[in-house]
């Protein structure tokens, strides 16, 4: 007696392990394997008389009778099945930065490039001797996008503003200080002669990042990562960092 509770509990457990979905798709599979075999043995030449589909009904009466409480049974597993996909896709999404978070930063990307060449185009924002409040403008609209940014975007707002000669060292137009970039993926991104004082590169991507000549003062680089990048003429000082972290970089100053 004992051995036959044991082997109905290995069987329950086993079952449990398969899964509503698992159980309930073979479930259906054996029902209609068993309908199917027992229609054709009934109407054709072996004429099983024990299926009783001959005596009791035509075949579309007993697959109305049959196939309804199975399909109800089964449909809350399908729904949560395909409500499970769905989140998993949304999952998927965030973490390749494609979901509407992401469309909704890359637009607002979009319009902030558009207003900063609209300044460069129409207020002269380019040159050293733009207006102070034009630049002011400018510095505050950054610091809020870099602020909106996702790792990856922080990186496609600095190259912009950098390729847009906005950052130069010694003529910088746009003041970074303070700027939030922690955590930003800067991979191979060339920043040098870049004025990029008080700026929080924390925990930043600087893989074979160029900064040479790079004024990096006050810059916080705690657990960022700078392995082999170009750090050649940058000035460090007071800049926050740990000596291994400079001594990873393929060149330092």
């Amino acid at each position: 007696m004992h051995d036959i509770v044991a082997t109905d509990r290995r069987w329950f457990y086993g079952l449990r392990r398969l899964g509503g979905r698992t159980f309930w798709s073979a479930a259906l599979a054996v029902f209609w394997i068993a309908l199917l075999v027992g229609i054709m043995g009934t109407y054709s030449p072996l004429n099983w008389t024990w299926t009783g589909f001959r005596d009791n009904g035509n075949l579309w009466s007993w697959l109305q009778l049959l196939s309804a409480p199975i399909f109800l049974a089964a449909l809350p597993f399908v729904i949560k099945d395909v409500q499970g996909g769905r989140e998993k896709t949304v999952s998927k999404e965030v973490q390749r930065g494609t979901g509407p978070d992401a469309e909704q930063r890359e637009h607002s990307q979009e319009a902030y490039q558009t207003f900063i060449l609209d300044l460069m185009l129409n207020k002269d924002l380019g040159s050293p001797d733009a207006a102070k409040d034009v630049r002011e403008v400018a510095r505050v609209r950054t610091l809020a996008e870099l602020r909106r940014a996702g790792g990856n975007q922080k990186c496609e707002v600095l190259r912009f503003i950098y390729e847009a000669g906005l950052i130069y060292r010694h003529v910088s137009v746009v003041d970074l200080f303070g700027a939030e970039l922690s955590g930003a993926n800067l991979t191979g991104v060339t920043l040098s002669g870049s004025d990029l004082t008080g700026v929080d590169l924390s925990n930043a991507i600087l893989t074979r990042t160029d900064l040479s000549g790079a004024c990096l003062r006050h810059v916080n680089l705690t657990g960022a990562d700078l392995a082999d990048a170009d750090l050649s003429g940058a000035c460090l000082e007071g800049a926050v960092y740990a000596t291994a972290q400079v001594t990873a970089a393929r060149r330092w100053p």
